[in-house]
């Protein structure tokens, strides 16, 4: 049976492309160069299909409908791409292939070489912080190991994770690109804790601990973990507390 896998991220170029895919947590990054495949019936197939995906882009984003397309998306069926992930430490620190389809010596056919390479490195965005990066007063914040931190979502790190004590709480990792967004809430949230804010009469997110990764020389913070705020059952919220 021949399966399918979720597309993460890519970028189609005039003359090469680049897709991210996942298998669980380990991330092939795979690479095409559009000239070496052309003739071939990988590049028969692959070819029109990347220049019809690029025009009905292309369109979309045109019509000024590319952002309600992509949220009105089908979604995969789940049970293809279940998160297969036991810790939270299997994300940060996944196999990485890096890829790339060439042809064959004779040039009918495609190959997909550098199988037997493979890195280590965070999945889904994650970007770990040296502790040592960390904002001041971090240290009175709790800190727990990935190795202790069961997720329980699909697709993603992020979402509910279960600590060994049997809480459900909610994990929000470091990722790329929003290292400020991080470190700015991270900063909101701490405050809020240090200054006893968190009452029955208003619901704020509270800040449990501190996901951290590495040896006790090298730690690195992945992200947070929340406590979840419970849905007040009238639709209650800051605006109108």
């Amino acid at each position: 049976m021949a399966f399918t896998y979720p597309i993460h991220a890519g970028s189609i170029g005039d003359d090469d492309s680049y897709v991210k895919t996942m298998r669980g947590c380990t991330q092939f990054d795979i690479s095409i160069q559009h000239k070496q495949v052309e003739g071939t019936p990988f590049g028969d197939e692959y070819l029109p299909m990347l220049k019809t995906y690029r025009e009905n882009l292309i369109r979309a984003y045109e019509e000024g409908t590319l952002y309600s397309r992509a949220r009105t998306a089908e979604r995969p069926d789940r049970r293809l791409y279940d998160f297969i992930c036991s810790t939270l430490e299997d994300p940060v620190h996944s196999p990485l292939y890096t890829l790339k389809i060439v042809p064959t010596d004779r040039g009918t056919d495609t190959r997909i070489v550098n199988g037997n390479a493979c890195n280590y490195t965070p999945a889904f965005s994650i970007c770990p912080l040296e502790l040592s990066g960390m904002p001041a007063g971090y240290e009175e914040i709790a800190r727990i190991d990935t190795q202790n931190i069961t997720v329980r979502s699909d697709y993603s790190a992020k979402g509910t994770v279960t600590t060994p004590d049997g809480r459900s709480s909610y994990f929000k990792p470091r990722e790329e690109a929003r290292e400020k967004d991080f470190n700015r809430e991270l900063n909101v949230i701490a405050k809020i804790k240090q200054l006893h804010l968190i009452n029955g009469e208003v619901k704020l997110p509270e800040l449990q601990t501190i996901a951290v990764s590495g040896s006790a020389e090298s730690e690195s913070c992945v992200g947070i973990l929340m406590i979840l705020i419970p849905t007040s059952p009238t639709g209650g919220s800051l605006l109108n507390s």
